[in-house]
């Protein structure tokens, strides 16, 4: 149900990708967050045919949608489900995972954007990935990112100590 024509390109590849971090927290066996393509045929204007990761025949071009996933599959891989970590609100989402010996965090807002700083006990290098899988490097202690409708991931060889959320905003209103 997550269909392009309804949703967009954009919100429809930040939706699936919280659905699948969503499947991860709560352990689901199975996470299908969608085909790999849309429908070819008249099936295409029905509610369950154009959610796919790519388009429909014949060009079948990727969508953002199988950007987000390629990218929460890269980050994810082999990593386990630790705990939802608390910050202080209830639309401010922040998902820890562990895998091979480092921290990999999930942050997202279902509306707006947040302010957050995220403290750690060294200043060691961190990975700050976002939706796309545009990553960069960040020192400190300390790190300020924003965090917004599509998934953040942040990736430490240090488990992080705390979270604070910042100010709201919403550009888009």
């Amino acid at each position: 149900g997550r269909m392009t024509e309804k949703l967009g390109l954009r919100t429809q590849a930040e939706w699936k990708a919280r659905d699948a971090l969503l499947g991860l927290a709560y352990g689901f066996d199975t996470i299908s967050v969608a085909g790999l393509n849309d429908a070819g045929d008249g099936y295409y204007f029905s509610i369950w045919a154009n959610g796919g990761l790519t388009g429909r025949w014949p060009e079948m071009a990727p969508k953002p949608a199988y950007a987000a996933i390629a990218t929460l599959t890269q980050v994810l891989d082999r990593a386990k489900f630790q705990r939802w970590v608390p910050t202080g609100s209830t639309v401010f989402y922040a998902q820890e995972f562990k895998r091979d010996g480092e921290w990999v965090y999930a942050f997202w807002t279902p509306r707006g954007t947040r302010k957050a700083t995220v403290e750690f006990p060294s200043d060691a290098k961190r990975r700050l990935m976002d939706l796309y899988g545009r990553e960069q490097t960040v020192t400190g202690k300390t790190v300020d990112f924003t965090a917004g409708t599509g998934v953040s991931y942040l990736t430490s060889k240090d488990q992080l100590q705390s979270i604070h959320a910042g100010a709201t905003a919403f550009p888009e209103d």
